[in-house]
């Protein structure tokens, strides 16, 4: 078994969505870098930040993002914060 934090998180929708035309039951979040918080910063305000960072995370599109049901949206971004940790 390894020490090192796991790079990608797996999350079940509850309620699936479309992205690029195929239904989405499950999505993988990879752990953020210094470089996807920089590009989500020229995104707008808080809220649109964290939707382009979803995206660049779970590759969905941003489409998709707003599809989801706000307790997966909230799930999703719970895990981006985990990944901060270095524990997670």
């Amino acid at each position: 078994m390894s020490d090192q934090p796991a790079r990608f998180t797996e999350h079940k929708l509850l309620f699936p969505v479309t992205s690029r035309g195929e239904s989405v039951t499950d999505v993988t979040v990879r752990r953020p870098t210094v470089a996807d918080l920089e590009n989500s910063r020229g995104a707008g305000n808080e809220h649109a930040q964290n939707k382009r960072l979803i995206v660049d995370l779970t590759g969905l599109d941003p489409e998709a993002i707003n599809q989801l049901d706000l307790a997966d949206y909230d799930a999703l971004w719970e895990i981006v914060g985990n990944f901060r940790s270095a524990g997670e």
